[in-house]
């Protein structure tokens, strides 16, 4: 039996989990990698000022955030990083 070294995530998992989402609200955002509201607004704001999200509007006028080519470059990058040190039975 394997042990679990650690069951909080690092920033760079909670990023790669931000960046994996396209076209999303923050509210989704939020819920889907169970953060806070004030969580998720830091995180936003990081990815925003480093040039690795962008805010769009949809048809309703909502905010939607998606990954910029930046974006998608580092998630390609963290991707294959927790690929490679991701455990056996780790659950990903």
């Amino acid at each position: 039996m394997a042990q679990n070294i650690s069951m909080k995530r690092t920033s760079m998992e909670i990023i790669h989990e931000i960046l994996k989402l396209k076209g999303r609200k923050k509210t989704d955002i939020m819920y889907r990698t169970a953060l806070t509201y004030p969580q998720t607004i830091r995180y936003l704001e990081l990815l925003k000022s480093k040039g690795l999200i962008s805010v769009m509007q949809d048809a309703k006028g909502h905010d939607v955030f998606e990954a910029t080519e930046k974006g998608r470059q580092v998630l390609e990058h963290l991707s294959a990083v927790i690929g490679a040190l991701t455990l056996p039975d780790d659950p990903v």
